[in-house]
């Protein structure tokens, strides 16, 4: 490349008619990423606040779709674990991403036809093998490719924190449209033919080309590396796995009925993954160019121990909601924190392994509180969950300032 093609690409003319076409090239590139991501969390979150009005429509009882609901939680763990490898070895990643795409469109349709309820779970079990493991993946990726194009991951990632909280809303308008549970099958359907024509037309591009270093691990400092992103999974599930009692927690602590206490754990989560979750992603990469990945990941912390303390002593339900607005920015801090903490030592090779490593640990971490919930339950309330969560969070803050952070 000659000087006048060096300056032409740094400095490129907006009236250079090759350089306006990249731009806009590059503009639609990164929509369809922004997309990818909205559509990704919004199909999971579907399945995951829709997953009991699925099940009913086919007859599956109450006490059986939490016993698949368990079991898919532990597949989704394996899947990860899986694909999380065959991603890291693969040379062509897009064309791995592109084939699980495909089989998850057919087992969607297969989904939508099947009436029998066996079968149904069983399709339910094996979408989440090809599902929420390569969502995890394609984030990773996605990741990794703004770093390397010099883009702001949060700005992409906050769109995924929009699908998530914008799923009830779909969910709500296409039932009132339609009144048939199976249209919501047939959105998720069309969602993830979107998905795959996009990565179709606009692939990641990512080719195999890390040392293998990096493959058997180290490239990820070994054991020091993953005790920071299990402190920090810790953390960021902790109101993850509240989830499954929120509705408890308002009908209990503020003895609200049940249509209130529904009233405000939606107001919760809008306010948590939508409002908090956003304005974090929006502003994390800005604020740890100047502060530093590892003072950030420490103010994520704090975020979410005063969160907690809040959380225990609020008399009204509003104050307890309000608090939500703690959780999208302590997530945010944690998760870019332990992502750029990573990259600034390793370079970005290691940023799609530190997305699926995290995410495993979290899904772990999310199964083992849930199952130890309905324990407490039987001998206390959710108050003693809350100091539960003041204590491990005071712990991990006291772990991370010796270990990390000094």
């Amino acid at each position: 490349m000659d000087v006048k093609e060096m300056i032409r690409s740094r400095y490129p003319n907006r009236r250079d008619p090759v350089c306006r076409k990249m731009n806009v090239k590059d503009a639609i590139r990164e929509t369809v990423f922004r997309f990818q991501l909205f559509a990704f969390s919004l199909v999971t979150s579907m399945l995951i606040f829709q997953y009991e009005i699925l099940m009913n429509d086919r007859g599956v009882p109450i006490h059986l779709s939490l016993v698949v609901y368990s079991l898919s939680q532990i597949v989704i763990i394996f899947a990860t674990l899986f694909w999380g490898k065959a991603i890291t070895f693969a040379r062509n990643k897009d064309r791995l991403i592109q084939i699980s795409l495909i089989i998850r469109l057919v087992i969607t349709v297969w989904m939508c036809i099947a009436e029998q309820k066996t079968l149904f779970i069983l399709l339910f079990l094996l979408y989440h093998t090809v599902s929420s493991s390569i969502d995890i993946a394609f984030e990773g990726l996605m990741g990794r490719w703004s770093y390397r194009n010099r883009r702001p991951f949060g700005k992409f990632r906050l769109f995924g924190s929009m699908g998530y909280a914008s799923s009830g809303l779909a969910a709500g308008f296409i039932l009132s449209l339609t009144k048939n549970v199976n249209d919501l099958l047939v959105f998720i359907l069309l969602l993830n033919f979107l998905i795959f024509l996009g990565n179709l037309f606009f692939p990641l591009n990512g080719e195999m080309e890390d040392p293998p270093a990096v493959r058997r691990g180290s490239g990820m400092g070994g054991k020091r590396v993953t005790a920071l992103l299990f402190l920090c999974a810790v953390v960021v599930t902790l109101p993850n796995s509240f989830g499954v009692v929120l509705n408890n927690h308002y009908r209990t602590a503020f003895q609200l009925d049940v249509e209130a206490a529904v009233f405000w754990a939606g107001a919760a989560l809008l306010l948590g993954s939508f409002l908090s979750e956003v304005t974090g992603f929006f502003f994390v990469d800005r604020l740890i160019e100047r502060y530093g990945a590892k003072n950030i990941i420490f103010a994520g912390i704090g975020l979410s121990l005063l969160r907690w303390v809040i959380a225990l002593f609020a008399g009204l339900p509003e104050l307890f909601t309000a608090t939500y607005l703690f959780h999208g920015v302590s997530f945010a801090f944690l998760y870019l924190g332990c992502v750029n903490y990573v990259r600034e030592k390793f370079g970005e090779s290691a940023v799609s392994e530190v997305v699926v490593n995290f995410s495993l640990y979290a899904g772990i971490i999310c199964f083992l509180l849930t199952q130890v919930f309905s324990l407490i339950l039987t001998y206390f309330t959710t108050g003693f969950i809350l100091s539960l969560f003041i204590f491990i969070c005071l712990l991990m803050l006291i772990f991370y300032y010796f270990s990390f952070w000094k």
